[in-house]
């Protein structure tokens, strides 16, 4: 798992990790014992936390300041520690990002989120695509070179790190349609969705897909990303535009709710997609 001190300031993670040892100390706890009372948060992640490589959420922070019996200035100091630094991985109420610096940019955003959620209507998303994938991706549009879509799909592959670390909830809903959409061809496509099944079982991660057979009251025209319920990545050809605004934000956290209700999950994902795959190899 990468280190995520880069994306922090290293006192502020030294002071924050000292205050969370000293609380769980104080407490007469283990480091066993507490990431079973508390919720939401495993010994494995209480472990970083305490040794300063990532940063909690809020809700995480109030729920060991709850398991700790923290006294009110104790509770307030490490909930003001947590809200800086993740602010620190936030982003203006809207910004609208070129192609060139925009991998990195959601990288560092999506190692300070803890549930990634993406809807694509017609792509297997980035986070679960295969580098052959990818290249059919990033030469879809025939404007980048061979040496800058080499870059992209190193940039990408790289945030696939974060994939079933442990540390991050990663929820996808697709279309069936995503799934039979040939993008590279039948052999490109059949490697991907045979990957797609098998990321589709590590931990943390959730792949729902809406069967095309499914009666549906929505028409999303464009796909997203949610960065817990913070920020929105919402992508055209050319750019793509972050939004922070809660309002904004709100809207696609139901829209994604809904498209949620319709895609089936674990086996029964699996087995459309397994549908899908033999399709294309009968073919």
């Amino acid at each position: 798992m990468p280190n995520r001190k880069r994306d922090y300031d290293p006192k502020q993670l030294d002071a924050l990790s000292r205050l969370l040892r000293r609380l769980r100390t104080e407490a007469g706890l283990s480091a066993n014992s507490a990431s079973k009372l508390a919720r939401g948060v495993s010994q494995s992640g209480l472990s970083r936390y305490e040794r300063g490589l990532i940063v909690p959420s809020v809700e995480q922070a109030t729920e060991l300041a709850r398991v700790y019996g923290a006294s009110p200035a104790d509770r307030a100091e490490l909930l003001r520690m947590v809200r800086d630094l993740r602010e620190r991985t936030s982003v203006p109420a809207k910004v609208i990002l070129r192609r060139g610096g925009l991998q990195e940019r959601i990288k560092r955003i999506e190692n300070g989120s803890i549930h990634l959620r993406t809807f694509q209507p017609l792509l297997i998303p980035g986070l679960l695509q295969t580098p052959a994938y990818q290249r059919a991706v990033f030469a879809s549009g025939g404007d980048m070179t061979p040496d800058a879509q080499a870059a992209e799909v190193a940039a990408r592959t790289e945030r696939q790190t974060i994939v079933g670390d442990g540390q991050h909830q990663v929820t996808v809903v697709v279309p069936e349609a995503a799934l039979r959409w040939q993008l590279g061809g039948p052999e490109v496509m059949v490697e991907q969705l045979r990957h797609l099944i098998d990321r589709s079982r590590l931990p943390g991660v959730r792949v729902g897909v809406i069967p095309w057979r499914s009666a549906v009251d929505l028409a999303p025209t464009h796909g997203f990303d949610l960065f817990d319920e913070r920020a929105v990545l919402v992508g055209i050809e050319t750019a793509a535009t972050f939004l922070t605004n809660p309002v904004d934000v709100a809207v696609f956290v139901k829209q994604f709710g809904q498209l949620e209700a319709l895609a089936v999950f674990d086996d029964e994902a699996r087995q459309v997609i397994a549908a899908v795959l033999d399709d294309l190899q009968i073919g």
